[in-house]
């Protein structure tokens, strides 16, 4: 008797083979719908740590700023005293020039005015003889706290037999 072979396939095994691919892929499918699923909760978590972290920065930099204020204040504070400083000792106080001025003035001369804008005293004054005025312009420009004095008018009044001499004394180093 013949021996018969068959060489295809027996018509199951194809079907448990298809079976076993689709039962595979719907795990597969759940695996991998699973890791999405952690991967979400995972992403939900780094952005909640990222707006903590946000939030920790913003106070942080509020507590700076707060920190930052008084040192601002304390070096603005700083250069408005290097400021008056500067100033007090690159200029004379009015105060002393008056004083100078009442002590250093001769019986001879009368000041008849007395006019300051910022740095600058005019003074108007009135004296019998012209050397005694003279005398009187070089005490005060030998004074070292004042930058410069400078005559800037003079005249004779023949009816009173005086001169009449107007003079700046600038008073900044």
């Amino acid at each position: 008797m013949p021996v018969q072979i068959n060489l295809t396939p027996p018509e199951n095994t194809k079907k448990n083979l298809f079976s076993w691919i689709q039962g595979l892929g719907k795990y597969i499918l759940l695996i991998v719908n699973i890791l999405l699923f952690f991967m979400y909760l995972y992403g939900l978590f780094l952005e909640r740590s990222n707006v903590l972290r946000a939030e920790k920065i913003n106070v942080i930099d509020s507590e700076i700023r707060t920190l930052r204020d008084p040192a601002e204040k304390y070096d603005k504070m700083q250069k408005v005293a290097s400021r008056i400083s500067l100033e007090k000792q690159t200029s004379v106080d009015p105060v002393f020039i008056l004083d100078f001025l009442r002590k250093s003035t001769p019986s001879g001369i009368q000041i008849n005015s007395i006019v300051t804008n910022d740095f600058r005293m005019t003074i108007e004054a009135v004296s019998k003889d012209s050397i005694t005025f003279s005398s009187f312009i070089e005490l005060v420009s030998n004074e070292p706290r004042f930058s410069s004095v400078i005559l800037t008018s003079s005249s004779y009044n023949g009816s009173s037999d005086s001169y009449k001499s107007v003079f700046e004394i600038n008073y900044t180093k």
